[in-house]
C-alpha cells in the first residue's frame, strides 16, 4: 500500500494520557516503596505536556501531515519524548508508548519501515532488561513484559493496516463515485444537446 496516509486522531493522546494516570497514581500513592522525588514527578508530567503540545502542532499541518522530512522529523522528537518520559515514569508505564513508533510510521512509510522500527523497539526493550536486571529472563513479571510488549506491537500494526485499508477504501469509493457523477452529467447534457 502506498505510504502517506493519515494515522487516527485519538490514539496517541489516549495512550499519553493513560500513561500520564498511571505515573501520577503511582507516584501519589508511593506505589513500589521508594519515596518518588517531586522534581522527577514534575520532570515527567512537563514530558507528557510536550507530548501532547506536539500532537496539538501537529493536528494544524493539513493533511497528510506533511513532508516525508517532517514526519520522520517529527517521528524523531516522539521517539525522544518517549525516552525522557520512560526515563522518569515512576511507574515504569512508560514503555507503552514505543508501540506508537511503528503504529505513526506506518501511515508515513509504510508496512516494511513500521516492521523493522516494531523489531527496533523491542530489541531496546529486552537491551534494557538485560542492562538492567541480571537474569531478567528467568523471572516471570519480565517474560511477561517482553511478550505483552511483543503483542502490544503486532497489534499496533495490524491496527494500523486496517485504518490504511479502510482510507484506501474511501478513496477508491470517492474515485468511483466522481466517475459516475461525471458520466451522469455528461450523459445529461448529451441527451440536451440531442434534443434541441
Amino acid at each position: 500500500m502506498t505510504a502517506g496516509w493519515i494515522a487516527p486522531r485519538w490514539v496517541s493522546p489516549m495512550i499519553y494520557g493513560v500513561v500520564l494516570a498511571a505515573g501520577l497514581y503511582y507516584s501519589a500513592l508511593g506505589l513500589g516503596g521508594d519515596h518518588v522525588p517531586a522534581a522527577r514527578v514534575a520532570g515527567f508530567v512537563s514530558v507528557m505536556g510536550l507530548l501532547f503540545a506536539l500532537e496539538a502542532m501537529q493536528r494544524r499541518w493539513p493533511a497528510p501531515g506533511g513532508s516525508r522530512a517532517e514526519v520522520a522529523a517529527l517521528l524523531a522528537a516522539r521517539l525522544g519524548l518517549f525516552v525522557a518520559a520512560a526515563a522518569l515514569d515512576p511507574s515504569g508505564e512508560s514503555r507503552v508508548l514505543f508501540l506508537l513508533v511503528p503504529f505513526a510510521a506506518y501511515f508515513a512509510f509504510g508496512r516494511t519501515v513500521s516492521l523493522v522500527l516494531a523489531a527496533v523497539c523491542l530489541t531496546l526493550l529486552v537491551a534494557g532488561f538485560m542492562l538492567r536486571v541480571p537474569h531478567w529472563y528467568t523471572q516471570a513479571s519480565y517474560l511477561s513484559d517482553v511478550l505483552m510488549f511483543a503483542v502490544g506491537l503486532v497489534l499496533a500494526i495490524a491496527m494500523a493496516s486496517v485504518a490504511v485499508a479502510e482510507q484506501v477504501y474511501a478513496a477508491q469509493v470517492a474515485a468511483l463515485s466522481a466517475e459516475a457523477e461525471r458520466t451522469r452529467l455528461a450523459g445529461t447534457s448529451t441527451t440536451a444537446w440531442a434534443t434541441t
